[in-house]
């Protein structure tokens, strides 16, 4: 819980501070995001195979590093990594999609003062958490 504390705070306090960032900076941003999906997005309809390699290797490679970083896998994690192998490309255009929607909400929503508005309640609720229900 302390760190959903934490983490309300982080995002209210990036929330608080849209209002001093550039906005077109944000959509910048937002664009390069959907740039990316959309060509990750294209590599997967023009060649499947590769695509579904691709996502294998990035498996192995987050399998190879539990082994040698951790002092060991549970089975049942070993488990999610490979089902998440099959489609982890897709998660990953999925989450930048998702971000970049993220991003022109905010752009959208800056001047009406909706975006300090929630930033602050995010804020104030992250505050609350941590300092209200026990940690670890």
């Amino acid at each position: 819980m302390h760190l959903l504390g934490v983490l309300c705070e982080l995002l209210g306090g990036f929330l608080l501070a849209v209002e001093a960032i550039k906005t077109k900076n944000l959509v910048v941003v937002a664009q390069k995001l959907n740039s990316i999906a959309s060509k990750i997005r294209g590599f997967q309809r023009a060649d499947e195979f590769s695509f579904r390699m691709i996502g294998s290797l990035i498996s192995m490679g987050v399998l190879l590093a539990l082994y040698f970083f951790t002092e060991g896998v549970s089975t049942p994690a070993l488990a999610i990594i490979q089902l998440v192998s099959a489609v982890s490309l897709i998660i990953l255009v999925l989450f930048l999609e998702q971000i970049a929607k993220g991003l022109e909400w905010i752009e959208r929503n800056t001047a009406s003062g909706i975006v300090g508005i929630v930033g602050f309640l995010l804020f104030a609720a992250g505050v609350i958490i941590r300092e209200n229900i026990p940690g670890p």
